[in-house]
């Protein structure tokens, strides 16, 4: 059976202070490389960095999938492919370029903590001073469970969170114009919303639901940038939809994983536009909750859930909720009829296998019964979207969850 790129934990527990705290330290200290590596001359059109965190159960698909796929790619002088690579089988952490049906190692470092976003700030500070380019489009390589965390080291035991991400971006200060996540679940509007805080990051693509250990189809994804450089960020984000979709859809009948494969690209700063909507809605789904308890519960009984993080497509509820004629509130009306045409404008493209047919793009936590009691603490501490000046969805999904 194929592996998943999800590491399920029973309960996290993260110093996320402490290390925000010194991030800016451990940046400084892990970014001397052992093997000097060169600056490129001239910035490209593009560059595609990939940050792989191998040190885990996934390693073997990087050997036997994507590295092939990658090295694959046409040579370009106006595309730079490239990833940083920490594998369990071996200490060290390599950077290598890719193309021309080659790997060649650029530099060596010491082994790192690929789960400590410490490290991703390096990465992303590494890759921006090394390869400039106009556009950057950075893929996250590794397990991932929606906004509980990506990117799983086993050696440390360490995985990173979303203060730490939002704290990588803003650290390395890397305008990022497409942020991929070869991971499950990460297609979350928790995380979505914590990314567009930073500024940084225009395009989120990933998936709703499980992604197999096959993962991205980095061939097919980034042909089509490397003949033609000059695609923008919003066409390349929908190549990597529309040949994640054709690469699982010619698998639906041998993967069951296949079936439901989902991927979507999300337009983060469209999206941050309409968070006074989403706050607004929040709020009032909070406050008829007497009233409409029964309602949500249905309701969302009736939504496609990703069965393996036990989120809701958002897209898929609020179209439910609004067209419900058990609500008679035309306020909760309008305003969740809003959030599905926020929902819509902010999702470039996406592709969903046959049994995800109702995905729209974004998930969102309604944590109930044994999610719940699991994972309330870590959401009051770790997501920006649960807390009062956000969404407040952390107050909310108690009082849903009360007795």
């Amino acid at each position: 059976m194929e592996t998943k790129r999800h590491a399920a934990v029973a309960r996290l527990r993260f110093g996320v202070l402490v290390a925000v705290a010194v991030m800016a330290l451990l940046v400084g200290v892990a970014a001397t490389p052992a093997t000097p590596a060169a600056r490129a001359a001239t910035p490209a059109a593009w560059t595609i960095a990939v940050y792989v965190n191998a040190d885990n159960n996934l390693e073997p698909y990087w050997d036997s999938t994507n590295l092939p796929q990658l090295e694959s790619l046409p040579a370009s002088s106006a595309v730079n492919v490239v990833a940083m690579v920490d594998r369990l089988s071996t200490s060290g952490t390599q950077l290598v370029k890719l193309g021309g049906g080659q790997e060649r190692v650029v530099a060596n470092y010491p082994e790192k903590d690929f789960g400590d976003g410490a490290t991703f700030a390096w990465f992303l500070s590494t890759v921006h001073r090394l390869y400039p380019a106009t556009h950057l489009a950075v893929i996250a390589w590794d397990h991932g469970y929606g906004w509980r965390y990506f990117s799983y080291d086993e050696t440390s035991g360490d995985r990173i969170t979303m203060p730490e991400l939002q704290a990588a971006l803003q650290t390395a200060k890397v305008p990022v114009a497409i942020l991929g996540f070869d991971a499950c679940n990460m297609a979350d509007i928790e995380v979505a919303y914590q990314v567009s805080l930073t500024g940084l990051v225009h395009l989120m693509v990933a998936s709703e639901q499980t992604v197999a250990g096959s993962g991205y189809p980095y061939n097919t994804m980034f042909a089509p940038v490397v003949s033609n450089p000059s695609r923008t960020p919003a066409q390349v984000a929908n190549d990597m939809v529309q040949a994640y979709g054709d690469y699982y859809a010619a698998q639906s009948y041998t993967n069951g994983t296949a079936n439901t494969a989902t991927l979507s690209a999300t337009d983060i700063t469209t999206l941050a536009t309409y968070t006074a909507d989403i706050q607004a809605w929040s709020r009032r789904l909070h406050t008829d909750l007497p009233t409409y308890r029964k309602v949500y519960l249905h309701d969302l009984n009736q939504t496609y859930i990703a069965w393996e993080s036990d989120h809701y497509d958002l897209g898929n509820f609020a179209g439910i909720l609004a067209s419900d004629p058990a609500v008679t509130d035309s306020t909760l009306k309008a305003l969740t009829q809003r959030v599905v045409s926020d929902i819509k404008a902010s999702v470039l493209s996406e592709r969903n296998g046959t049994k995800a047919a109702a995905c729209t793009g974004l998930t969102l936590w309604f944590g109930q019964h044994l999610d719940w009691t699991t994972w309330q603490d870590a959401y009051a501490a770790e997501v920006a979207y649960g807390q009062p000046a956000a969404m407040d969805w952390w107050a909310f999904l108690n009082d849903l969850n009360a007795k």
